[in-house]
């Protein structure tokens, strides 16, 4: 995952021990690498076998997965994501 803090993407690893001192979630997430832009991602610490391990009490940003940010910014759903994203209008409604 990535994380937006100030309409951008976190770049400094700085930044975000910051942030872990400032909110308690990002206590629960590690960073796992750098993309080719600089952009750090994330991964959450709750996961085991690609499953979460706290789902019954999962942080809101995780009960509001996927959202439009993620796709605006170009983020994809995992291969095997349960979630499916599907317009809601076929593009020849627009065309027409």
């Amino acid at each position: 995952m990535y994380i937006f803090e100030n309409n951008a993407t976190l770049k400094s690893e700085s930044e975000f021990y910051e942030l872990q001192n400032k909110a308690e979630f990002y206590k629960n997430i590690k960073i796992v690498g750098k993309n080719k832009n600089g952009e750090l991602y994330f991964q959450c610490n709750h996961l085991y076998e690609n499953k979460c391990s706290i789902y019954p009490h999962r942080p809101p940003i995780c009960r509001k997965y996927p959202n439009y940010k993620m796709i605006r910014y170009g983020g994809k759903l995992l291969e095997n994501c349960g979630y499916q994203i599907a317009p809601r209008k076929k593009f020849s409604y627009f065309i027409d």
